[in-house]
């Protein structure tokens, strides 16, 4: 698997999911507990917290919700630096964040709309 400019041969993936909504929190949990290279699942219900998690953890791949309240998922990649290597997938039901996440380089953007509606 190659992600922004990372080369991942099967290997154990540390994984951040970032989202203020516990069930999508839950739904990415449950889609990634069954990838064999995901070895280990942290997760954070806010800004503050995905920093922390961010610094403490060393995940290698981060699900980071773009809104959220307080702190959004861009004003979380300003606080850790363009200059980190964390490969991010960004995640959200609102389309209008397509086009600012977009702009962001080297990140990506997934629609979550099934997630926020898993039961």
């Amino acid at each position: 698997m190659i992600a922004a400019g990372k080369l991942w041969a099967h290997m154990d993936l540390k994984t951040l999911i970032v989202d203020d909504e516990p069930l999508a929190r839950e739904g990415l949990r449950s889609l990634l507990s069954v990838d064999p290279e995901v070895s280990a699942i942290q997760e954070a219900r806010n800004g503050r917290e995905a920093i922390a998690a961010i610094r403490e953890y060393n995940p290698d791949l981060v699900f980071l919700d773009v809104q959220m309240p307080e702190m959004d998922g861009f004003e979380v990649m300003r606080a850790i630096g363009v200059e980190s290597t964390l490969v991010v997938v960004f995640v959200t039901a609102h389309d209008q964040y397509a086009i600012q996440a977009f702009e962001v380089a080297r990140w990506t953007i997934c629609s979550s709309r099934r997630l926020k509606g898993v039961s």
